[in-house]
């Protein structure tokens, strides 16, 4: 479903005229926007691609202004897969970890919200290529299709059916908008479900079986 589409099933479901005099288009619009986002960032359902520049020997590397979460890493080159690491174990096989550089890096592991740590840095510099969870954009035109799966698009028809019955409500349409809200909860489980299903197999394709979780000790010459 388009924008378009969504807010034409909001405004029949509101069982008003086809020109709600309660609501406007521009505040649809809004509700559709804001649905999307919050169903965004509490599942994580919307994935993107983000290819990040790396400077020669520079081991802190800030995410894309967009980024919720790494769900993958690769080498942009090779295609190589770069382990997601927790910072402390990066720390304890090598505690000078700030001070090496080789062709690539085998393991990252976030230093802060918007940081991520390279282990080793790139000698010559590089290229990460980030499979993230994003915030989408607001929804540029009626034409325009939320990037989520289409049976989870009735969850934008229920998040903006709760809003535009909450707008100036009175006792009934309170209940019927909490009901909608329940509604839109139920839409947004069985998204997170698919999402969590779609990150494992984005790792498995990324990382495969094997168990990464082997600690890997430096030597001079490896690369």
């Amino acid at each position: 479903m388009n924008r378009g589409e969504i807010r034409t099933s909001i405004i029949e479901s509101l069982r008003e005229e086809s020109d709600p005099v309660s609501v406007t288009a521009a505040e649809l619009n809004e509700y559709i926007d804001d649905g999307y986002e919050e169903m965004a960032e509490l599942t994580g359902a919307v994935v993107r691609d983000a290819a990040v520049i790396c400077p020669p020997n520079e081991h802190f590397i800030a995410l894309p202004s967009d980024c919720l979460y790494p769900i993958a890493i690769r080498d942009t080159v090779t295609g190589y897969p770069i382990d997601l690491k927790h910072w402390t174990f990066i720390d304890r096989m090598q505690n000078h970890w700030i001070r090496i550089s080789r062709s690539r890096p085998w393991y990252t592991a976030a230093w802060d919200l918007q940081t991520l740590i390279l282990f080793p840095a790139y000698q010559d510099g590089g290229s990460i290529t980030i499979t993230q969870a994003v915030i989408p954009p607001a929804i540029a035109s009626d034409f325009d299709t939320p990037d989520l799966p289409l049976q989870h698009h009735i969850g934008l028809v229920r998040y903006g059916h709760h809003r535009a019955l909450l707008k100036d409500a009175d006792g009934p349409r309170l209940g019927r908008s909490l009901r909608q809200r329940n509604y839109y909860l139920e839409s947004m489980m069985g998204l997170e479900d698919w999402a969590g299903q779609r990150h494992e197999g984005i790792r498995f394709a990324v990382y495969g079986t094997k168990l990464r979780d082997g600690e890997r000790f430096l030597e001079l010459g490896d690369t």
